[in-house]
């Protein structure tokens, strides 16, 4: 595996460990790893954790971000699961995100 992919479970993972844990990161935190997370390596059980990860801590993300997941989720759906996609579509209806890749 190449280093970017050896990375990127872990930060999926990471935000959404924080998150069931109920602990929001500071500003900062969020930031780096948004701009850290390659969103076009993580697997569809990791876009969704990502994406209910951020709903549940309630933080925005940012519309670079949401733009390569709408395209990276796109490319997965199909291999998506029942609850995978449940997560998925409870986060969108409560984060405030364009429709509109």
């Amino acid at each position: 595996a190449s280093l970017s992919s050896m990375y990127q479970i872990p930060l999926s993972t990471l935000i959404y460990t924080l998150a069931m844990l109920d602990c929001k990161p500071s500003n900062s935190w969020i930031q780096a790893w948004m701009a850290r997370s390659e969103i076009s390596s993580f697997d569809e059980h990791g876009l969704s954790n990502a994406i209910y990860a951020l709903a549940r801590l309630e933080i925005q993300p940012t519309n670079l971000f949401m733009k390569n997941w709408y395209l990276c989720f796109l490319k997965n759906a199909q291999f998506t699961s029942a609850q995978s996609l449940a997560n998925t579509l409870w986060a969108l209806g409560k984060l405030t995100v364009d429709a509109d890749p």
